[in-house]
């Protein structure tokens, strides 16, 4: 994973281990929908970045995963609209245009 469950624990306001197994399955679900994403690989995107993960793209990664964590259910009963400059906007700069 690119990112710790240290780090998801953080993202998502958790300071107990109980939860551990379902917050990493968030962030490594996040990891992946994210680079479907991008239109390429998180390999290309390190190595075009001098082998180094970007940032961005980290806390793209923990804003979806703490997202999953907290909305649990495909449905909400409450209205919902997009934070600007949330995660898209995070991922914008690495998408591989197809």
């Amino acid at each position: 994973m690119y990112v710790s469950i240290e780090e998801l624990r953080k993202q998502c306001n958790v300071d107990f281990e109980e939860d551990d197994r379902m917050i990493a399955k968030y962030g490594a679900a996040a990891e992946r929908f994210i680079e479907r994403r991008l239109n390429t690989t998180y390999d290309q995107i390190i190595e075009e970045n001098n082998g180094v993960f970007p940032e961005d793209l980290e806390i793209a990664i923990l804003m979806l995963a703490a997202h999953w964590y907290r909305v649990r259910e495909a449905v909400s009963t409450v209205s919902q609209s997009r934070v600007p400059y949330g995660i898209e906007a995070q991922i914008t700069p690495f998408k591989k245009m197809i």
